[in-house]
């Protein structure tokens, strides 16, 4: 069955023969998580701690003939290594801008960058040097340990 070896013990079925998303949109309703794919609700139960593998998911995916797109799976892979210290620092980030009343546009103009690098950064899509996290800062009346501590 798919999903059966990794997610072993979650709540939820996982009809064999099934090959849309169904599966993990009840897993992610048993699990009471805001998702609806397979893809957010493997990243969801990795950062709840969840799921240890998830590679030996996507294997799973893919030997039942699942497509993904190469470039969707690096970027499931990258997201799902991200240590609980990194997602906290992507969520200052924004709480830092959310405090300070600026959307992501009005940052962007301030810092001479397109939007998209904004998003980017908060996203974590965008590694932020310490270069950048102190144009951040100084931007948002901040220290740089809020960010990182």
């Amino acid at each position: 069955m798919l999903y059966s070896t990794a997610l072993r013990g979650l709540p939820g079925t996982f009809p064999s023969g099934k090959r849309d998303d169904l599966a993990s949109r009840k897993c992610a309703a048993a699990l009471r998580i805001p998702a609806r794919g397979t893809l957010a609700v493997l990243l969801l139960a990795k950062k709840q701690g969840r799921l240890v593998d998830v590679d030996a998911v996507l294997a799973q995916i893919q030997q039942a003939d699942l497509h993904i797109a190469t470039g969707i799976l690096e970027d499931l892979r990258r997201m799902a290594r991200r240590s609980a210290a990194y997602r906290l620092f992507l969520s200052r980030l924004r709480q830092a801008r959310i405090e300070v009343g600026l959307t992501q546009v009005e940052v962007a103009k301030r810092l001479r960058r397109p939007q998209s690098y904004v998003s980017k950064c908060e996203s974590g899509e965008r590694r932020v040097d310490v270069v950048e996290l102190t144009e951040f800062a100084r931007l948002y009346g901040k220290a740089l340990d809020f960010f990182v501590s």
